[in-house]
């Protein structure tokens, strides 16, 4: 097929009917197969049936270049056309009747005979050519002209081709990304809207206890201006008479603070509940109550610290407690917190590990699994591997048994690299891991987020004895609050 003629109908382009138009594909068709493909009802190129939304030829950039060395090619054609059809009349000297042309003389630009070059053109005068050789020399140049501009035009097609290869594949990325960004947004609208319901909660709850202070303000007054007049009176009527009132007011306040700790789940520690708490007969239990699950820690007395567990929903409680709501306890744990790890092995308990946590990301979020915060923690994990300088835990455990070791908190940034030294405690980078240095070495490491201040001699035991290291288990974890 001739590069220069319409792949589907055959016929030379032209600058007619037979116009060639470069559809969306980048291959080139004469307008009337365009149209004529069209008006049958099918919008596809029919060399490589690429879809397109052309309604009719005209619509179409025309490839000027292929029309143009079609249009060439036709002319070469008609002229040679023309002289085979009156080579009798045409290849024939005029000067000398019935000899053929055979020569160009290129000096006076004429066509002549043989005999014109023995007369009037001689070869020792004239720069004579043969004509043969003339028509093959511009037969080859314009092929050849054809032929560059043919390689061009495939060669910007394919590059054509290429860019909307790219173009798609740019768009196809894009449309996911949108896709992700879209899934992520919506995400953050849902987080957004949960946060917003517990930040109404915590309002109306805040008004309601607000309310309440002042209402108790009001009634310990009264009962104080009461007092006040007993202590002024100073008849037995008067003392008896106030002292009525006063019974009658604080069984008010009896009676109010009942509803308070009823109304808002509290149970105020008398002395009577400390003494109980010192005989252990009953026991002070810290309460967090959230998204409508309850979780409980343990407070207990160890090493002269006291101890707060991690908080878990599996506790339950005595009928004998004494509790206290988890912001009270949030207080004491702001500055410096203390985390202590309880570890065992096969049942037996090997010490306690105290750790002060720094205040970095990774650092919080390595107290909120010691204090259990976010129902995950490191309570009933093991050690994962260790070396000739450092113990590691590589996962903690969630709520249903099962164990993790993704971050539990988002956005985490790496902190800043400090040399390694005994007792120092870092972060495994982009998970809830760490590992506890046992030997120092002239290396840094990044996100350092507490250091042991007590129990070093323990994790060296565990570093250097004979134990299979994942035996060794966390058996108790959660923080140290400030005695007071």
């Amino acid at each position: 097929m001739d590069a220069l003629e319409c792949s589907i109908c055959l016929h030379n382009f032209d600058d007619k009917q037979h116009r060639p138009r470069v559809l969306p594909c980048g291959h080139s068709i004469c307008s009337y197969c365009i149209d004529t493909t069209i008006t049958a009802g099918s919008r596809r190129c029919p060399t490589c049936r690429t879809p397109h939304n052309v309604t009719q030829s005209t619509h179409l950039v025309i490839n000027f270049s292929l029309e143009e060395a079609a249009l060439q090619k036709l002319s070469i054609e008609s002229v040679e056309r023309f002289q085979d059809s009156n080579a009798s009349i045409t290849n024939m000297c005029q000067i000398h009747s019935g000899v053929p042309l055979h020569f160009i003389c290129t000096l006076h630009k004429v066509e002549i005979c043989h005999s014109c070059t023995v007369l009037d053109h001689r070869k020792e005068t004239c720069k004579l050519v043969s004509i043969k050789d003339e028509i093959k020399a511009k037969k080859d140049k314009i092929l050849t002209e054809i032929e560059t501009l043919t390689t061009v035009t495939n060669g910007a097609i394919t590059e054509l081709k290429s860019q909307i290869k790219y173009a798609d594949n740019t768009i196809t990325s894009h449309k996911q990304d949108i896709k992700e960004k879209e899934s992520e947004v919506r995400l953050l609208l849902a987080e957004i809207d949960h946060l917003q319901q517990k930040v109404d909660v915590e309002e109306d709850k805040k008004n309601k206890i607000s309310s309440a202070i002042f209402e108790t303000d009001k009634k310990q007054q009264m009962l104080e201006r009461v007092a006040n007049k007993i202590a002024e009176a100073s008849t037995l009527t008067s003392v008896s008479s106030a002292c009525k009132v006063v019974k009658i007011k604080m069984a008010e306040l009896q009676i109010w603070q009942n509803k308070i700790q009823e109304s808002f789940h509290l149970k105020i520690i008398t002395d009577m509940d400390l003494k109980k708490v010192k005989d252990k007969s009953i026991s002070v239990y810290v309460l967090q109550d959230e998204d409508g699950i309850r979780r409980s820690a343990i407070l207990s007395q160890h090493n002269e610290k006291t101890h707060m567990t991690a908080l878990s929903k599996e506790n339950e409680l005595p009928e004998e407690t004494a509790n206290l709501p988890i912001y009270d306890i949030y207080q004491q744990i702001k500055t410096n917190p203390e985390v202590f790890l309880t570890l065992s092995i096969q049942d037996m308990i090997l010490g306690t590990v105290y750790i002060t946590v720094n205040d970095t990301p990774y650092g919080k979020q390595f107290l909120a699994l010691a204090l259990g915060s976010h129902g995950s923690s490191y309570k009933g994990s093991s050690f994962s591997d260790k070396s000739d300088h450092v113990i590691t835990v590589r996962h903690y455990m969630t709520e249903e048994g099962s164990q993790e070791k993704a971050c539990i908190m988002r956005n985490l940034e790496d902190g800043d690299s400090a040399v390694t030294k005994a007792g120092m405690v870092f972060n495994i980078c982009g998970s809830a891991g760490f590992h506890i240095i046992t030997k120092g070495r002239s290396q840094s490491w990044s996100t350092c987020i507490g250091e042991v201040t007590s129990g070093m001699n323990i994790i060296t035991q565990i570093s250097c004895s004979d134990y299979l290291i994942t035996d060794v288990k966390l058996c108790e974890v959660g923080v140290v609050l400030n005695n007071k």
